[in-house]
Order: C-alpha cells, then sequence, then structure tokens
C-alpha cells in the first residue's frame, strides 16, 4: 500500500502544479458577480448562481493541457473542471461564513467527504472539488441529516493516529475525518489520499464514499 500511496501523491502533485500553472496563465469571467457566496440556506450554492461565459473554453484549454501528461480516457469531470472551481473558491473564500452549517458545498455543490477536527472540538466539512471548507455539526451525517450517535459507526485503523471513519447506519454514506490537533501539518487533500486504507475498509463494510478525492478516486 506504502508504493501505492506514494504513487497517487505524484499524481496529485502533477495535477496541482498543472491547476497551478492553468489559474495563472487564464482568464476566468465571472458575470453577475457577488459581494459574498449565497447563504446555502436557499439551496443555492455560488457555481449555480453565477455564470462563466468562457467556461467552454477554458474547459477545452483543461483537456489539452492534462492531455500533456494523463491519457484522456483517466481524466473525470471532477479532474477537468477543479482548476475553475479552485478559482470561484479562493476568489469567494474571503466572504464565506464560518458557521455555514451546509450539507453540500457552498461554493460547488459537491457532496462531502472529509472532515477535520480543529482546536475547540470543532469540525468542518472540506470539499475535493475546490478546497473549500465550512463548518458542521460535531457529531452527525451530512447526507442524510442523522444526529443520533449511536447510528454512527467509528473506524479506525491502528497505525494510522489522527484519522478516522464516521460512517452513517441510516444512510450508508460515510466521510473520512482528520484530526489536525494530531497531524497538523498536512494539508487535509493529501491527508485524504495518505489514508486511502480507511476507504477501502469502510467500503469493505458496504458504506459510500459520496465525493472523490482530490485525484479523482473514490477510494478503493
Amino acid at each position: 500500500m506504502k508504493e501505492t500511496i506514494e504513487e497517487l501523491l505524484d499524481v496529485y502533485k502533477q495535477l496541482k502544479s498543472i491547476y497551478e500553472d492553468f489559474i495563472s496563465e487564464h482568464q476566468i469571467i465571472i458575470s453577475d458577480r457577488k459581494d459574498a457566496i449565497p447563504s446555502p440556506k436557499n439551496g443555492e450554492p455560488l457555481m449555480q448562481s453565477i455564470e462563466i461565459p468562457n467556461r467552454s473554453e477554458l474547459i477545452e484549454a483543461i483537456k489539452k493541457r492534462l492531455s500533456f501528461t494523463f491519457p484522456m480516457e483517466e481524466l473525470s469531470d471532477f479532474i477537468i473542471e477543479k482548476p475553475i472551481n479552485l478559482y470561484m473558491a479562493r476568489t469567494f473564500n474571503k466572504n464565506l461564513s464560518t458557521s455555514l452549517d451546509a450539507s453540500i458545498c457552498p461554493v460547488c455543490a459537491l457532496k462531502p467527504s472529509l472532515g477535520i477536527l480543529k482546536q475547540d472540538n470543532i469540525k468542518n466539512l472540506f470539499c475535493t472539488g475546490c478546497e473549500t471548507e465550512w463548518r458542521w455539526k460535531r457529531i452527525g451525517c451530512p447526507h442524510c441529516g442523522e444526529l443520533e450517535g449511536e447510528k454512527i459507526d467509528i473506524i479506525y485503523v491502528k497505525d494510522q493516529e489522527g484519522y478516522r471513519v464516521e460512517a452513517c447506519t441510516s444512510c450508508g454514506s460515510y466521510i473520512k475525518v482528520i484530526d489536525s490537533r494530531l497531524i497538523p501539518d498536512i494539508p487535509a487533500d493529501i491527508a485524504d489520499i495518505k489514508s486511502i486504507a480507511l476507504d477501502v475498509i469502510a467500503q469493505d463494510k458496504g458504506f459510500a464514499r459520496r465525493s472523490p478525492n482530490a485525484i479523482g478516486l473514490m477510494g478503493s
């Protein structure tokens, strides 16, 4: 598994470099720009409330750039659209409330698959599609809204301190949770890849991940 993880991290580094170069080299046009991210209470994440007139041109440019490094048949929409989502999140996240309590990403509307435990026992959700982070309940399933602690199974791996799975027995979904108090120096998307063994265990138990990790994998 160690060699596999190192290979996956290498893919992540390549993708990250391509994304950063693309964002710096291309102009992303935003129409109907708003001063703040719309509240998720109205069911309208940011990407659903604005238009990007040159989106199709950007998508073709991203595909061309990615094709220099990766076979096109291996590129999902998640990977192709990520530079646009990253740009949008970086542009608007300064206006994002820390207590949105949203069950989907308030920027790109992706379902969450990753949580981060912070100081003072606060838990945030982290979007693997645009790297937005927002507040969530300490105990509870963001996919079905289940709040009863006895219906959330906790799964650990003995040799991976700081990582765990919170699996909902009501809807069969899970999120991975990273305790940043124990592993403070690892970015969430890298920690997600490093803990892929937890995805395998959770999925072997019949639970489902609802969104990919940073390189477009659902786990096992």
